[in-house]
């Protein structure tokens, strides 16, 4: 019985306070909404940069200018001489500056 009293209880606490449990319920579910969203968001960002650095491949040359003069180091080479290939290396598809994180 004390269950069937409880229940009655809150009940008579939801109708008489409608507004209060309307804008409850529509606070929880816009609450759970938000956050379905954001992992939603969170996880498909999180594919699209898996995908993106997927497509570079393995087969991905990183080339970095020298520290200046070091002994046995070549000096960069510039631009113009770049293109003149003496070996008839492939040329390249794309060209990505340095991660500078590193």
């Amino acid at each position: 019985m004390r269950m069937w009293g409880s229940a009655v209880f809150a009940l008579r606490g939801v109708t008489a306070n409608t507004m209060r449990s309307v804008l409850t319920t529509l606070g929880i579910l816009i609450g759970v909404a938000a956050v379905i969203i954001l992992v939603a968001v969170g996880t498909g960002s999180s594919q699209a940069v898996k995908d993106s650095l997927s497509r570079l491949g393995s087969n991905t040359l990183t080339i970095r200018a020298s520290q200046g003069g070091q002994v046995g180091w070549p000096e960069p080479a510039e631009e113009r001489t770049a293109e003149q290939d003496p070996l008839g290396a492939p040329r390249p598809r794309a060209v990505l500056p340095p991660n500078k994180l590193n």
